[in-house]
């Protein structure tokens, strides 16, 4: 069992470093390239293991409640940014989709009970950020992954052709700043251990990076345009009436 920690550690480390590089070298290639595959793949994969590795690390070796809400939020994240591409139409959602979000759901919900019980409940945290951060990220995981099973049960909501790839910047990225975030609580402890501002390690990617991901997304909604979108949903929800 001596091994076991380290490996996990440093592949979880290794893991960590490949998607903060592969995930930049994807927002700097050309959209649909080679390139920007090749570095979405990598992302992708080295976010699985990192989740993985985290869950491995928690539940054989010592539990780290850090690690196991940035594990689950970044991880599913990713997962339905990158499951999106191969389901571009409307009710192309697998059993994979299904599973890892009823997954994710239930996992959002019980890290918000738990920062619920941390904050009001017997043998409270003493230091509030740790039961704050369960409840907010467990509530994020929780909707994201309740607004796919929205769309899945209800495709005729989504209003644009172009759906899928906005979805796609907006998970893929937001599961970015959730792997700097991490990146830089972890380094921020390691190097700045008694800095008394080590909250804003927090907080300064996500405030960041959202207002970001929206100018980069409404870029994109003006480069496509409505019209075409709005002709390309009214023949779907035709066809499926008709279906």
């Amino acid at each position: 069992m001596n091994w076991l920690e380290p490996t996990l550690i440093y592949s979880h480390v290794f893991a960590g470093a490949s998607v903060l590089l592969s995930g930049l070298v994807a927002m700097l290639t050309p959209k649909g390239g080679r390139g920007h595959r090749m570095a979405g793949q990598l992302y992708f994969w080295g976010m699985f293991w990192i989740f993985a590795s985290a869950f491995l690390l928690i539940s054989m070796v010592r539990f780290n409640i850090f690690l196991l809400v940035i594990g689950v939020f970044s991880f599913y994240l990713a997962f339905s940014g990158f499951r999106v591409l191969k389901r571009k139409l409307p009710g192309q959602q697998g059993w994979i989709d299904w599973g890892v979000a009823i997954f994710a759901i239930t996992a959002g919900l019980g890290l918000l009970f738990y920062g619920l019980y941390m904050l009001i409940g017997p043998g409270r945290y003493s230091f509030i950020i740790y039961p704050i951060f369960c409840i907010l990220f467990g509530f994020f995981t929780f909707n994201a992954a309740r607004t796919d099973v929205r769309f899945f049960l209800n495709p005729e909501l989504i209003s644009t052709k172009q759906w899928w790839w906005y979805h796609h910047m907006q998970a893929m990225l937001g599961s970015y700043i959730a792997a700097v975030t991490a990146f830089l609580v972890q380094g921020g402890a390691a190097f700045l251990p008694d800095w008394d501002m080590s909250w804003i390690f927090w907080l300064l990617p996500a405030a960041i990076g959202s207002p970001l991901i929206s100018r980069w997304v409404n870029r994109y909604k003006r480069q496509f345009g409505n019209a075409s979108d709005m002709v390309h949903i009214s023949a779907f929800n035709k066809k499926r009436a008709g279906g």
